[in-house]
């Protein structure tokens, strides 16, 4: 069937275009729409066919797409927000409940104010109740999509309380562009007060108020939650008893691109329209909540917590900030006895530790070595500034490479091994001391 005769037998009338031909006489399609065979892809547009399943549309929209972030959403110029595949059905997400593979148990909860979490318990002895470091996590998704009961951050946050012994809370704060920026920097605010409710142990959640040692409390969060980490950290009210935040991969931009980014114009474009999307009030791309560079822009000496560690992926867009982070933080953050560290990882891309076929790529060896990272950073509450420079990650990294002998879960352990050691305040294998 033609798209014209198509979309014809929806409708009983002509259909437009969006290639420039005009889109006075573009189908409105007043009703439901099902269809087992997908059609076209300009007929897909015209009807708000969703590419990623059998999907049923309950009203009309604007067919002029303002802004397309496909395969995540589209934004139609009469404003309203068309969510794509499991981003707007939510296929697939995973209901908090004991996971049998880690013996972790998961629960949801919510603030007084309405800012949803979902909690990350390992096993634990309960008599007495053992107390573990708590991490209150901000997941990615570029401040539009994805949370805690999201497959990628559900099963990577339930390896991650168990192999390196933390009570998590992560946080599930709105997404633009229904909620633009600051709400998500409000939320994951208000989400870190109501853990800290908890410091009398008398909090609305029972596992806080018998695990958690709020006295070894971190901050962590990949891509825009690495984002989000410094900004709440950074905040006026943040409070004074951070002890350690971990960055990953975090988003941060600018108006005058740096040399990788130049090296790849098309996602250069694509992020500059894409902060006025998420925060349309704004500063720009100069403001510091996005460029913590900018002339005027806190120190980072404001940053409320006592150690930090940045992730940094070698073929990720954002990688050269990243580095200029971690030196802005060897400049400004000069806390006695901190050590910050940077741990860089060649050869493999952004939020690479979340793929879900990461047995068979490259990346599966440097999530392993992530891991490996995290691990010792919780799991001390010292930093031995004298070993912290452990050894060549790049040259790990190459034997990975010529190797490949870990499996998918192997490199995911060692990967959260690498974090546990940040949290509890180890000496971070793979890493640059940077100050």
């Amino acid at each position: 069937m033609s798209i014209a005769s198509f979309c014809s037998s929806l409708s009983g009338g002509p259909y437009g275009f969006k290639d420039g031909r005009g889109t006075r006489d573009m189908v409105h399609v007043p009703y439901t729409v099902r269809q087992t065979a997908k059609p076209p892809a300009q007929a897909c547009r015209l009807i708000r066919w969703n590419k990623y399943r059998c999907a049923a549309v309950s009203k009309p929209l604007d067919f002029e797409i303002e802004f397309d972030l496909e395969p995540f959403l589209l934004k139609h110029k009469g404003g309203d927000i068309e969510r794509l595949g499991r981003f707007g059905d939510k296929t697939g997400y995973i209901k908090a409940s004991p996971d049998a593979s880690t013996g972790v148990k998961s629960k949801d909860a919510v603030t007084k104010d309405g800012v949803k979490m979902r909690l990350y318990l390992p096993k634990v002895d309960e008599s007495p109740p053992k107390k573990l470091p708590v991490v209150v996590y901000f997941h990615g998704g570029a401040f539009i999509v994805e949370d805690s009961a999201s497959p990628p951050y559900h099963n990577y946050l339930n390896k991650l309380a168990e192999k390196a012994n933390v009570l998590i809370v992560s946080v599930n704060y709105r997404l633009a562009p229904e909620f633009p920026l600051p709400a998500a920097y409000d939320d994951c605010m208000a989400a870190l007060n109501w853990v800290n409710s908890h410091s009398n142990k008398e909090g609305p959640d029972d596992w806080i108020n018998k695990h958690g040692d709020l006295e070894h409390l971190f901050l962590s969060g990949d891509s825009a939650g690495g984002n989000i980490t410094h900004n709440v950290a950074i905040r006026a009210d943040a409070p004074e008893n951070i002890e350690g935040i971990a960055l990953v991969h975090p988003y941060f931009f600018g108006k005058v691109p740096v040399e990788t980014e130049l090296q790849d114009p098309t996602n250069l474009l694509l992020h500059r329209k894409l902060w006025s999307f998420i925060a349309p009030n704004s500063t720009g791309l100069d403001d510091p909540c996005v460029n913590p560079f900018t002339p005027g822009a806190p120190s980072l000496e404001k940053l409320k917590c006592k150690r930090a560690v940045v992730f940094v992926a070698g073929e990720d867009f954002h990688a050269e900030r990243a580095k200029k982070y971690s030196e802005k933080l060897k400049k400004e953050f000069k806390k006695g006895g901190v050590v910050t560290q940077l741990c860089n990882h060649d050869g493999v891309g952004h939020v690479y530790h979340l793929s879900a076929d990461a047995a068979e790529k490259i990346e599966s060896e440097a999530a392993w070595k992530m891991m490996t990272e995290l691990l010792k950073f919780y799991k001390d509450n010292k930093v031995d500034p004298e070993s912290s420079v452990v050894e060549s990650l790049e040259a790990t990294t190459r034997e990975a490479i010529k190797n490949m002998k870990k499996t998918g879960r192997e490199m995911s352990d060692r990967m959260m091994e690498q974090l546990v050691a940040f949290y509890n305040g180890k000496p971070v294998p793979y890493s640059s001391e940077v100050n």
